[in-house]
């Protein structure tokens, strides 16, 4: 069974949206549409935001692939500038699976850093 780990609520949902011919069509378009107008990693606007970003990346993500690296070095820099936590092993790139508890931790981290709460 693929996604065992998954809550039963979640496999639940996959499996209808699985199998609906409707969503798997909107899913492909959408991807096939962020794969044309995401053509490269903009290093200006990561530049130009540096001090309001705040990410979040799994230990090991097969999605982010090469360019996190190209990502945390756009944004190498001095005190106040993004924030960017890697999370520990056993989190997952869909971490908001079954690991919401520990990035809704980090964000209360985050805000509170900010003053924010």
């Amino acid at each position: 069974m693929f996604y065992s780990d998954w809550p039963s609520a979640q496999r639940t949902v996959l499996r209808s949206l699985i199998s609906s011919p409707t969503t798997i069509f909107n899913c492909l378009s959408m991807a096939h549409e962020e794969m044309i107008s995401i053509a490269a990693l903009d290093e200006e606007l990561l530049q130009r935001n540096r001090k309001r970003l705040h990410m979040y990346f799994a230990d090991d993500d097969d999605w982010v692939g090469e360019q996190k690296d190209k990502v945390l070095r756009a944004l190498e820099g001095g005190q106040g500038t993004v924030k960017v936590v890697h999370g520990g092993s056993d989190i997952p790139h869909a971490f908001c699976i079954n690991h919401g508890e520990t990035l809704a931790q980090q964000c209360v981290e985050w805000l509170a850093e900010g003053d924010f709460i």
